[in-house]
């Protein structure tokens, strides 16, 4: 079963049990599907769904920083399920789930977000949690180059006030294009903290105290010692290897 069979499985397994569902990044030739539970009333059902069906939840460090997400594994199936109840990176939301909905588009009978709306999501990964852009990424963005609402991108970023990482992704996309024999184009850690730390004084003055002490740790210490230290480890280690 391939990685677009695996996911027709999947989205029509939920959506048996009235679950709506829809892939993130699935651009990415890796080993494992990122699935967004739109409802997230409905994850822990989500979760059940998938225990009953021989999956097992994969108990990892990760759940440190990301505890809004699980990692479901079968030995019956080649593919992991990364199962999102929202979309943040490190547990930082910036992206909305019910926009991204809202806007999907219909391919090979299964609903994706569409071009503008993974262009957010791609920015948002590459530069709070994964620290830089991948060769696939890169292809996606060429690919839809030609489609894409800057003003929506950048209104919807807004939002969530990283609307600098627009600019930098932007700015680093061409960056990349100079290069693109390389494997991926690693962020300057002081690029992204400028990013995090404006989203950080923006909370503080729209009063988001509820998410400040997360922030702070996540900014100051996950960042860079857990998720720039450790993508230019393995990608430095020749890690990051493309799978069809």
């Amino acid at each position: 079963m391939n990685k677009m069979d695996f996911l027709k499985f999947l989205t029509g397994m939920f959506n048996e049990n009235g679950i709506e569902t829809i892939p993130l990044k699935f651009h990415d030739f890796d080993n494992d599907i990122d699935l967004l539970v739109v409802n997230k009333r409905k994850y822990k059902k989500a979760h059940k769904i998938l225990i009953k069906n021989n999956f097992f939840k994969v108990n990892t460090v990760s759940y440190l920083r990301e505890h809004d997400k699980g990692i479901y594994h079968s030995k019956n199936y080649t593919f992991d399920i990364h199962l999102h109840s929202r979309i943040s990176q490190n547990a930082i939301l910036l992206v909305s789930s019910k926009l991204v909905w809202k806007n999907k588009i219909l391919k090979k009978g299964i609903f994706f977000p569409s071009e503008n709306d993974e262009i957010l999501i791609i920015a948002s990964h590459g530069i709070f949690e994964r620290k830089y852009i991948s060769k696939e990424d890169l292809e996606y963005f060429t690919n839809v180059e030609k489609k894409l609402d800057w003003d929506y991108i950048l209104n919807n970023a807004k939002k969530y006030n990283w609307g600098k990482g627009i600019k930098l992704f932007k700015n680093s996309i061409n960056s990349y294009r100079q290069s693109p024999e390389k494997k991926a184009f690693m962020y300057k850690f002081s690029d992204t903290l400028k990013v995090t730390l404006n989203k950080l004084i923006s909370d503080l003055a729209h009063l988001k105290l509820r998410i400040i002490p997360w922030e702070i740790f996540v900014f100051f210490v996950v960042d860079y010692f857990w998720c720039y230290k450790g993508s230019k480890k393995r990608l430095e280690r020749g890690w990051y290897i493309l799978k069809k």
